[in-house]
């Protein structure tokens, strides 16, 4: 991992549970941006990716971004990684494989799929989400992973349990 520091003490909207600030860092072998918490015995991470290359954001996206992070925009002003960031319209949090947030996420994608077809939540639970959690983290894409992914964990569980 080839980190680049590239902003220091960020407050993130993603950050729900404390007032804590992060130093946001590029992984220029991945292209993904990596915020570590500062300031606490075990740090967490939140991982982020840009929508379209840097290049064609700062391009296609300069005003509206200059306007966003300065007060007077002038014509020799540029658009860089860090306003990208800050602006935060042209990048998307990445769940990334095995992390409490995604097995959070698959718990709410099981859940709504049991109200959308009028089922109780069974007395089973834990170990269903357990077993859709573990498929998904171990059959799906890492990154690019969605409710559908969550669907086919569920179908195999269901499978499974006539195998028993």
């Amino acid at each position: 991992m080839s980190l680049e520091l590239f902003l220091e003490q960020i407050e993130l909207k993603d950050n729900t549970l404390n007032d804590n600030d992060f130093d946001i860092f590029y992984d220029m072998d991945t292209k993904l941006i990596h915020a570590f918490e500062n300031n606490v015995d075990e740090p967490r991470e939140f991982v982020y990716r840009l929508v379209d290359t840097e290049e064609n954001i700062a391009k296609y996206h300069r005003q509206e971004i200059l306007e966003y992070c300065l007060a007077t925009v002038l014509p020799t002003d540029s658009v860089g990684l860090g306003d990208i960031f800050v602006h935060g319209k042209y990048i998307e949090r990445v769940i990334m494989n095995w992390t409490v947030e995604k097995k959070d996420e698959i718990e709410e994608i099981l859940f709504d799929l049991f109200v959308r077809v009028g089922m109780d939540v069974p007395d089973n639970y834990e170990d269903i989400v357990q077993y859709c959690y573990e498929d998904v983290c171990e059959t799906a894409d890492p990154i690019d992973w969605n409710d559908a992914d969550v669907i086919i964990a569920f179908r195999r569980w269901v499978e499974s349990q006539g195998e028993k």
